[in-house]
C-alpha cells in the first residue's frame, strides 16, 4: 500500500468573489498608534464568481484591517487561511500583518460564535465592525482606553460604540452561554483589505455526522 502525504496534495483553496454595492449608514471616528481617521462600519456582502473555497454563491464577511481598502464592484481573489493569519502584510500593505496570533483569533471566535446571529440592523453592524478591529488592533479591549485603538468623537460616542463596547467588555470571561466560531476562517489577499467569514461544512462531513448518529442511536437501543 502506498500512502501519499497530505502535504504533497493539499492546495491552496482560494475564492474570487465581486463586492456587492451596499448603504453606507454609520462612520467610525477612531484613533490608531496615535493617528485620526474615519471608516465605514459594515457588514460586506459579496457574489463569489470563482475559487475552490466551498464558500456559498452569496456570503458576507468583516473586514480586519483599516488601512487598506476594497470597493463596490471591485472583484478580488483571496486566499482561505485561518484566523490568527490575517491581517497579513503583503506587497504593498500597510497593514498590521503578518497576522493577529492566536490569543486574538480565539477572541473573535468568541465574539462571532456568541454575538453574530444579534446582528440585524446597520447600527449592530457597525458594532460588530468596530469589536473586530478593536480586537485587532489593540490589547484592552476598551474603545474608550488610551490604548492604540481607540474611539475618537469630541461629544457622546453613537450607541453602536455603546454595543461594542458591551460586548467586548464580556470576551475572554468564560461567561455562560458564550461559544466559539470553529468554522471562522481568514481571507487573505497582499493586495486588498482582509476579510473574516464562516465557511459552511461540506455535505459528506454533514451526512458522516448525521450517520454517526444514527449508528450511535442503534447502538444504544441494541443495548438496551
Amino acid at each position: 500500500m502506498i500512502l501519499i502525504s497530505a502535504s504533497a496534495t493539499a492546495r491552496a483553496d482560494y475564492v474570487e468573489a465581486t463586492l456587492d454595492p451596499a448603504p453606507l449608514v454609520n462612520t467610525f471616528q477612531y484613533t490608531l498608534n496615535g493617528t485620526n481617521g474615519s471608516a465605514y462600519a459594515l457588514a460586506l456582502h459579496w457574489t463569489r464568481t470563482g475559487g475552490n473555497s466551498g464558500l456559498p454563491l452569496h456570503f458576507t464577511t468583516f473586514c480586519t484591517e483599516l488601512l487598506q481598502h476594497v470597493g463596490f464592484n471591485g472583484n478580488y481573489k483571496y486566499f482561505i487561511v485561518g484566523v490568527k493569519d490575517v491581517p497579513f502584510g503583503g506587497p504593498g500593505d500597510p497593514g498590521p500583518g503578518p497576522g493577529m496570533g492566536n490569543a486574538k483569533a480565539d477572541l473573535i471566535r468568541e465574539l462571532w460564535g456568541t454575538y453574530r446571529n444579534q446582528v440585524h440592523t446597520a447600527d449592530d453592524e457597525a458594532a460588530f465592525q468596530i469589536a473586530i478591529w478593536e480586537i485587532v488592533n489593540d490589547a484592552d479591549l476598551n474603545l474608550g482606553g488610551s490604548g492604540t485603538f481607540h474611539s475618537n468623537y469630541s461629544g457622546a460616542a453613537p450607541a453602536f460604540v455603546d454595543l461594542a463596547q458591551t460586548w467586548l467588555s464580556s470576551l475572554g470571561k468564560n461567561l455562560p452561554g458564550h461559544t466559539l466560531a470553529n468554522d471562522l476562517v481568514g481571507l487573505s489577499s497582499g493586495s486588498a483589505q482582509d476579510q473574516l467569514t464562516t465557511v459552511p461544512a461540506p455535505p459528506a462531513l454533514a451526512l458522516f455526522s448525521l450517520g454517526g448518529l444514527g449508528f450511535l442511536t442503534t447502538m444504544w437501543r441494541r443495548r438496551r
